[in-house]
């Protein structure tokens, strides 16, 4: 694993269970192309996994963070919370 960049702690909940979670994005890396990726990883719900890239490195963590809130605003298994009371996006 390379190294995480940024991390976040979340709570998923799946049916009727919460557990812990963590999403991470690493350290973006230059393509040969000039451009970068900025991997974003889901520990535990690796569908969500992906690539994301950007112009520069700031363009791919940019990037890399819009994806994460649509994955977590649009996501209903599992759905993402800051806390048990709290969905990521709107109402639970």
């Amino acid at each position: 694993m390379k190294d995480s960049f940024i991390s976040r702690n979340m709570l998923i909940r799946v049916g009727e269970e919460y557990r812990k979670t963590v999403i991470r994005i690493e350290k973006p890396v230059a393509r040969n192309d000039g451009d970068y990726n900025a991997r974003v990883i889901f520990s535990d719900i690796g569908k969500y996994d992906a690539n994301i890239r950007g112009a520069d490195s700031f363009n791919a963590v940019e990037s890399a963070i819009s994806y994460i809130n649509s994955v977590c605003r649009d996501s209903a298994d599992p759905r993402f919370y800051w806390d048990e009371d709290s969905p990521f996006f709107g109402s639970g």
